[in-house]
């Protein structure tokens, strides 16, 4: 189950497929980027924030080094919609989470009381390096003032999530 098909996110998912026979689920306007997950939208230039957060760096070269930015695209994805709940174990309800990718969705477990929230939230932003509950930066978001709404969606789950971002608050002022 990918939350959204960006290149971190679908790492082993086409090898999972194909050699295991195992289903990739994404949400279908992700669907597309799944199969191209080099071309996503996003707000700002990425090259201006790895130049402007030095800081960065060393997890942007991790990235590289690791092949991160280059995963196999994924040939054949399960689609879902906006809303439902999925047919795998455990029956995550879909919370459809728009923002960070026009197709991102956080996971939501009410039997066990866990949202899966994906990028709609993060603790550490690897563009600038900057740890503490945030959205990611408009170098990898493709709406930002919509990704800061659908945290709307998370919160109206009642998830008890402890620790979680979500419940401490989000730093508005993320730069885009």
């Amino acid at each position: 189950m990918l939350t959204h098909a960006h290149f971190d996110h679908i790492g082993f998912a086409e090898r999972a497929r194909t050699e295991l026979g195992v289903p990739v689920f994404c949400h279908e306007n992700d669907a597309p980027l799944a199969r191209h997950p080099q071309q996503y939208a996003h707000e700002r230039s990425r090259l201006r924030y790895i130049l402007g957060n030095p800081q960065a760096l060393p997890v942007v070269w991790s990235f590289i080094r690791t092949r991160a930015f280059f995963p196999a695209p994924v040939r054949h994805v399960e689609r879902f919609s906006d809303e439902g709940t999925l047919s795998v174990p455990g029956s995550p309800r879909v919370v459809f989470t728009p923002g960070h990718t026009l197709g991102h969705c956080s996971l939501y477990f009410p039997d066990r009381d866990t949202l899966i929230a994906g990028d709609a939230v993060v603790t550490f932003n690897h563009y600038i390096a900057k740890r503490g509950p945030q959205i990611v930066t408009g170098a990898a978001t493709a709406d930002s003032g919509r990704n800061l709404r659908s945290l709307e969606a998370i919160a109206s789950t009642g998830a008890g999530t402890g620790g979680c971002p979500a419940r401490r608050g989000i730093s508005a002022a993320v730069p885009v």
